[in-house]
C-alpha cells in the first residue's frame, strides 16, 4: 500500500515528468507542420463581426462515432489561454485523469476583450479603467445562441459542457 507521500510523487512523476528523444532516432519526428487543432470562423450576428474559434479534438476522434464532453476557453486564442489548456488536457488524457474531451478556444484579442467580459456602466472610475466596456449581454448572447450550437452541429458532443476563464470575465 502506498502512503499518500508517494501517491502524490507518483502522480506529480506522472503528470510533470519528461522524456527525450534520442538524438538518432529525432528525424522520424520531425515535420513540416505542427498541428494542434481546427481554426474556424464563425460570423457572429450577437456582436456584429467574424470571431476565431480554436478547436482541440481528442486523440482518436475521427476513429471512432464516440461523443465527448466540451470545455469552452475564454482567451482561447492561439496567442492565449487555448495552447495551455489544450495541452494540459492532451497530457491529461495520455494518462487517463480526465475525461476525453473537445476544447474549444474561443479567440479574443484586442479592446473587444474589455467590451466583451463588462457590463454597462456609468461610474465615472469604471468608465477611466475601461472606457470600451460593456458589451457582455451580447456576448453571452454569442455564447449561448451561436458558438454552442455551431460546436454541438459540427463535432460529436455528449452535452457535458465546461467553461474556463481569467477573472475578468466575472465582472
Amino acid at each position: 500500500m502506498l502512503t499518500d507521500a508517494q501517491n502524490v510523487h507518483s502522480l506529480r512523476r506522472r503528470l510533470f515528468g519528461c522524456s527525450a528523444l534520442p538524438v538518432a532516432h529525432a528525424d522520424r519526428y520531425f515535420s513540416e507542420a505542427f498541428v494542434f487543432g481546427e481554426v474556424r470562423q464563425l460570423r457572429s450576428v450577437a456582436l456584429g463581426q467574424d470571431r476565431v474559434l480554436n478547436i482541440y479534438l481528442p486523440d482518436g476522434y475521427r476513429d471512432t462515432t464516440a461523443t465527448y464532453p466540451v470545455i469552452y476557453v475564454l482567451d482561447g486564442s492561439a496567442n492565449e489561454d487555448f495552447p495551455h489548456i489544450a495541452g494540459l488536457v492532451q497530457y491529461m488524457n495520455m494518462y487517463e485523469l480526465l475525461f476525453k474531451s473537445i476544447v474549444v478556444g474561443i479567440a479574443n484579442l484586442g479592446p473587444s476583450r474589455y467590451h466583451d467580459f463588462t457590463h454597462p456602466t456609468k461610474s465615472d472610475s469604471d468608465l477611466v479603467w475601461l472606457p470600451t466596456g460593456g458589451g457582455s449581454a451580447a456576448f453571452i448572447q454569442y455564447l449561448e445562441k451561436e458558438v454552442q450550437p455551431f460546436v454541438v452541429q459540427h463535432y460529436r458532443t455528449n452535452g457535458v459542457r465546461t467553461i474556463i476563464g481569467s477573472p475578468q470575465e466575472v465582472y
